[in-house]
């Protein structure tokens, strides 16, 4: 059992022990006492919506991100049942933009309007504004689509890269569902098949990008064969020195540490011990 932090807000004394675990995903241990720090839900959640090129929202994006509007969320996804081409053989598949804003009224709806005119200035046009739950978010149930497919990627890039990685993937691999989240610098997709080397080359992909990637979701017999955490890094020979420590025995949450390797010995059946 181990109890970190204090009564006061600042405390950096010690080992950041709290956040070794919490980041851990359950590898070194589970959380039996968390406390949180509330906020009020915001008063309003509005988005911009529009559709265009990715390559206009990318640096619609970039510009948003580097001015003082404060957006909560900038995300896109392509719009499905689109032909691909038009007739001179020229890429023109549209993607959904949504760019979102919450807080008090007033603050939001100038963020919204400013919103507008930097869209405009980078030629997406026709941006139009809704009201969204903030309990339920603007996805409308879209994240559920991810959920009928065997793959699910994920790849951490630096937000100026999100669309060459986009380009290179697709090109190696037919995705189902894509979603880039150009606030956290993040891209999702939804595989139907994905071989061993293609696996391989999207990590060189991500990695030659300056970002990263994992499977968060794929067969057992992928993960019996392939790290779903990516390439190696030289870092996981101290992440696994600090788990033969924790957990010697290999208890908590077994094959799920990058540099690992799924075996049929971590599945324990219920009321079974290994």
């Amino acid at each position: 059992m181990i109890s970190t932090g204090g009564k006061v807000i600042k405390n950096v004394a010690g080992y950041e022990v709290s956040r070794l675990l919490a980041g851990s995903a359950g590898t070194l241990g589970f959380l039996a006492e968390l406390t949180f720090r509330l906020l009020p839900l915001p008063e309003t959640g509005r988005a911009v919506c529009a559709f265009a090129p990715l390559e206009n929202i990318a640096a619609a994006a970039s510009e948003l991100l580097c001015s003082n509007i404060e957006p909560a969320f900038i995300t896109a996804f392509p719009v499905e049942n689109q032909a691909k081409e038009n007739e001179h053989g020229e890429n023109k598949i549209s993607w959904r933009l949504a760019v979102g804003f919450e807080g008090f009224t007033e603050q939001v709806k100038s963020q919204e309007e400013r919103c507008v005119s930097l869209l405009l200035k980078n030629e997406i046009k026709e941006p139009a504004s809704q009201n969204y739950d903030i309990h339920k978010g603007i996805s409308n149930g879209r994240c559920g689509l991810f959920e009928d497919s065997e793959f699910l990627l994920l790849a951490c890039l630096p937000l100026d890269r999100i669309t060459e990685f986009i380009a290179g993937a697709t090109s190696l691999v037919q995705t189902k569902h894509m979603l880039a989240d150009f606030g956290r610098g993040r891209f999702a997709a939804s595989i139907t098949e994905l071989p061993n080397d293609t696996w391989e080359r999207l990590c060189r992909l991500a990695e030659a990008l300056g970002g990263h990637m994992r499977l968060e979701r794929a067969p057992y017999e992928f993960k019996r064969r392939n790290d779903v955490f990516g390439l190696p890094r030289p870092a996981r020979k101290l992440m696994h020195a600090v788990k033969k420590v924790l957990d010697p025995h290999d208890i908590f949450v077994p094959g799920s540490l990058p540099g690992s390797r799924w075996q049929k010995s971590n599945y324990k059946q219920p009321g079974k011990t290994a």
